[in-house]
């Protein structure tokens, strides 16, 4: 009797442990996809809004016991200056899931002769599991400040050209020889007809070379090729940007894919002999941390039979 006390103890500890680490194992992930001018801060023209998009998800999913709601995430909006001649709305203030959620969201500024100002803005993200239970906090800081220059930034029709989109020829580009050019159509699509405003910039990694031509009414071509000095690897992304003077949109990636003969085979392969430390690196720190990712009625269902058949044990 004595140890089955014991035991029980030692179950309610651990459960408890357990119970409290899945709680706080969740968090939110915020992505910012609006490229800023600089560091958290955005250029605002007098009287043309801005609008910043985010991209929202978090590994918490709903636990299946409260039926009547679902986890939700809520975000707050706070100006910390005066907000005269500005105004802020979000996309969405209360967002509900129920797991893997991958949720868009936005922040729209309005200006209204917004000049010689700066304003500071703050996104309080919270979520919440199906219970109202805070589980994570996180915030965004901006500084929105009135473009001064802007005289300089209007086009020969009086305003400033508003970017409507862009058409990409190809969003995959397979190299299966090491001589191979590939040239990617990127069209901007720009009212006013005021295209030199506006110009295609991309980065990548260092296994590709990429040039950029540009044609007329905003029509450009990337070309990609490979860097022969380079060691290549199997996958590449490029990332575009349509850039003018203040502000920058980017565009969707471009995957890159390496298939050539012979290439990879410096690679170790791994060694049959080394099986039985791959096997003792199973119960490393690394993977038991893995652990936290089981069920926890499972865990739990197999803690209780391990301590019925101890307490067995101790009655022989």
């Amino acid at each position: 009797m004595k140890q089955f006390i014991i035991f029980s103890k030692i179950f309610m500890i651990f459960a408890f442990c357990l119970f409290v680490s899945n709680v706080y194992a969740y968090s939110l992930n915020i992505t910012q996809q609006t490229q800023a001018d600089q560091e958290n801060i955005f250029y605002i023209s007098k009287n043309a809004s801005k609008e910043i998009f985010f991209n929202i998800n978090t590994s918490y999913k709903k636990q299946g016991l409260n039926q009547m709601q679902e986890p939700y995430i809520t975000v707050d909006l706070d100006s910390l200056d005066s907000s005269s001649n500005i105004s802020f709305t979000t996309s969405n203030n209360k967002l509900f899931f129920r797991e893997n959620p991958n949720i868009s969201f936005s922040l729209t500024a309005n200006p209204n002769n917004y000049q010689n100002k700066t304003t500071r803005v703050v996104l309080t993200f919270s979520l919440f599991d199906e219970f109202d239970n805070l589980l994570d906090i996180q915030k965004k800081y901006f500084y929105f400040k009135a473009n001064n220059e802007e005289i300089d930034y209007l086009t020969k029709t009086g305003r400033k050209p508003r970017f409507l989109g862009y058409t990409l020829s190809d969003r995959v580009i397979e190299f299966t020889d090491i001589n191979q050019v590939f040239i990617v159509d990127v069209d901007f699509l720009i009212d006013s007809y005021e295209y030199d405003h506006y110009s295609l910039v991309c980065e990548t990694s260092e296994n590709l070379k990429t040039k950029i031509t540009r044609g007329v009414e905003g029509k450009n071509k990337l070309h990609v090729s490979l860097d022969k000095q380079e060691q290549f690897t199997e996958k590449h992304i490029i990332n575009c940007f349509a850039k003018d003077k203040y502000e920058s949109y980017h565009l969707k990636p471009i995957s890159v894919f390496i298939f050539l003969d012979n290439v990879f085979e410096d690679e170790v392969s791994e060694d049959p002999n080394d099986s039985f430390l791959n096997i003792s690196g199973f119960f490393s720190l690394g993977n038991l941390s893995d652990i936290g990712q089981l069920n926890l009625k499972t865990i739990l269902i197999v803690i209780i039979v391990i301590m019925m058949f101890a307490v067995l044990l101790s009655k022989k």
